[in-house]
């Protein structure tokens, strides 16, 4: 299923936020996994295997290090397995092979689980041409650009109703995106298009549900002098109605609702 999702995102030219540590587009990719792959993994394994490769001999021989793994399986019953035949008896003397050893286990263990996805990729996108990215493109394909550059987005951005980009209201909106941090932004994002992430050309290709380029769009709609003035999102057409708010902290607060109310793709 994870495989057809990442295929449907790259064809449909939708980015998703599927977070997996760049090792498994590594192996999706069947890149060369290298020992500083560990840091990205497991900061606290690769630590330790670094200071046991800057170890003297007589050292290593004084840890008593054997060629097994040791883990707990979900019943919390410690598992032993061994990276070599016979490894429980092997003491290691080569800290370069044992660590080798330790990687391919590793690696392993995780391409039973990647082939899985591999073939519901390779379903409906041919493995030659995915073989053609390397793992950064590939993540970046599916997930986009993490960052969120403020001036990318209000350049690609366009107004209708009453509002222009000389309009009180569309100025009061952007001055108060400029205050929020990466986390905020990503999350004005996701209520205004349904995606955290922006495409990897940026805001020029945001696109609709259809496929269509749809740039983000302020829509304006009448105030109401009785309340209840929301700012209310259109994630088909990434366009969000603004109310034709009279003063700036109008525009905060109505911002601020959004942030703290947003659950998925609407407003709890």
């Amino acid at each position: 299923f994870i495989g057809k999702l990442m295929a449907k995102s790259i064809i449909d030219n939708i980015t998703i936020n599927l977070s997996f540590n760049n090792l498994i587009y590594k192996l999706i990719l069947e890149e060369k996994i290298i020992f500083e792959d560990l840091k990205n993994i497991d900061t606290y394994l690769y630590s330790s295997l670094l200071s046991l490769k800057n170890m003297k001999p007589e050292e290593l021989d004084l840890m008593e290090i054997y060629y097994t793994y040791q883990y707990e399986d979900s019943n919390g019953k410690l598992i032993t397995d061994e990276l070599i035949e016979g490894g429980e008896d092997k003491k290691v003397t080569d800290i370069n092979d044992y660590i080798d050893k330790r990687m391919n286990y590793m690696v392993k263990k995780a391409k039973v689980l990647v082939e899985y996805i591999q073939e519901g990729l390779f379903a409906y996108i041919p493995k030659y041409v995915i073989k053609s990215l390397n793992s950064y493109e590939l993540e970046l394909l599916i997930c986009g650009t993490p960052f969120i550059d403020i001036n990318d987005w209000k350049k690609n951005s366009i107004y209708k109703g009453k509002f222009s980009k000389s309009s009180s209201c569309v100025k009061w909106f952007w001055e108060e995106m400029y205050k929020l941090d990466q986390e905020n932004l990503r999350r004005f994002l996701q209520f205004s298009t349904g995606s955290s992430r922006v495409p990897i050309n940026g805001f020029q290709n945001l696109e609709s549900n259809r496929g269509e380029i749809a740039k983000y769009c302020l829509n304006s709609v009448p105030y109401n002098k009785n309340g209840n003035n929301f700012i209310r999102a259109h994630t088909c057409f990434n366009r969000i109605d603004v109310p034709v708010f009279k003063k700036k902290t109008e525009v905060h607060d109505a911002i601020q609702f959004v942030l703290k109310n947003i659950t998925g793709f609407g407003i709890d």
